[in-house]
């Protein structure tokens, strides 16, 4: 297992922010999460 990364963390975390800015008004919330996750951990 590799060290955390703060650039690779924050990268990740981004596009799990952009991943979800388009369908946002037509998303529930919990669907939101499970959808930016899954870009999160997505190589």
């Amino acid at each position: 297992m590799q060290d955390w990364n703060l650039p690779i963390t924050l990268n990740a975390a981004l596009t799990g922010l952009v991943s979800i800015t388009a369908p946002c008004a037509v998303v529930r919330p919990w669907a939101a999460v499970i959808i930016g996750c899954t870009y999160y951990l997505a190589p």
